[in-house]
């Protein structure tokens, strides 16, 4: 039986974001597992992943479990255009196509505003699977300095051509503003997303199979957890995603980027993984030095429910050794 912490909220006013536009009134959801210790050293972040919530972390949190909240002050966080955080579907004063389009680089900058707020200057590890793996990559290329560890769980530093290609033709599929572009809109019910997925001109795209249109389907569906999608909550993070690129700030260099931060990672790659190509995560960690973890699970994008026992292993040993 998993306990859930409360659902917490805190307001940062009126945001700014790299294109210059604003998200009015921004308030951000997070729970929080675990004690903060007296020096505030024990901090692990831990985002949600695509139409993700806090909530669904809970069973990855706890002793034996990626990350233990009988050491660690763990703070869950729901990203901006998730449903729970400020978002298309919930804002007052920018309600569906009025929201601004995101960067992941914005959800990164939200989720360090977060933690100032919380008055923590300096965290021990940030973690994330999947869409938020790509936020612990661009953390450590924002804030080279503020977190000792990283962990990103099947996540890149940037995104393939062929990671774009798959990911843009959904949302062209769909139409830029869900079903008023004229495109397919995304259904609510993640059930039926799969249904849809069958909808989208898939052959445009060089080499795609009916595993990766499979596992693409599995990051839709959020896991089964979320069950309540609004169309342009997806849409949003679909483009911060498919924007994603840390390399943007140092010359679109990945290279630069990857000697920029000084934070210690393992990286958790699945070479099954379809849906978001290893090549560049395990190429990005060969030029850092990174501990890597390779996984060749069938169940490919999916290898972190299907492997989190020997995961959480190697994380955890990784948590541990604190030594810099």
């Amino acid at each position: 039986m998993f306990l859930f912490a409360t659902l917490l909220f805190a307001s940062l006013g009126d945001f700014v974001l790299d294109s210059g536009q604003r998200i009015l009134d921004l308030k951000v959801g997070y729970r929080t597992f675990g004690k903060l210790d007296e020096q505030k050293s024990n901090v692990v972040l831990f985002p949600s992943w695509f139409n993700g919530k806090s909530a669904d972390l809970v069973t990855y949190i706890g002793p034996g479990r990626y990350v233990d909240d009988t050491k660690f002050y763990v703070i869950a966080m729901d990203n901006i255009a998730n449903g729970v955080s400020t978002s298309p579907s919930n804002s007052e004063k920018q309600k569906a196509q009025t929201f601004p389009r995101i960067t992941m680089r914005d959800t990164v900058r939200v989720q360090h505003a977060l933690l100032g707020k919380l008055g923590i200057r300096k965290g021990f590890a940030v973690l994330g699977i999947s869409m938020s793996a790509m936020q612990v990559y661009q953390w450590a290329a924002s804030y080279p300095d503020f977190f000792e560890k990283a962990v990103p769980i099947v996540g890149t530093p940037k995104m393939s051509e062929k990671d774009i290609a798959l990911w843009t033709t959904f949302v062209r599929g769909m139409g830029r503003d869900g079903a008023a572009g004229g495109g397919l809109p995304l259904p609510r019910d993640p059930r039926s997303i799969l249904d849809l997925l069958q909808r989208v001109p898939w052959r445009r795209i060089p080499g795609m199979s009916p595993e990766a249109r499979e596992q693409l389907g599995q990051i839709f569906n959020a896991g089964g957890l979320s069950i309540d999608i609004d169309p342009l909550d997806a849409l949003r993070q679909f483009e911060a995603i498919t924007g994603h690129d840390v390399s943007l700030s140092f010359g679109r260099s990945l290279d630069r980027a990857a000697k920029a931060s000084r934070t210690q990672m393992l990286a958790v790659v699945a070479r099954t993984d379809q849906a978001i190509s290893p090549e560049t995560p395990l190429e990005f960690a060969k030029t850092r030095g990174d501990r890597v973890m390779t996984l060749d699970s069938p169940c490919g994008h999916a290898a972190f429910k299907c492997e989190r026992e020997a995961i959480s292993r190697e994380v955890q040993q990784f948590l541990d050794s604190r030594q810099r």
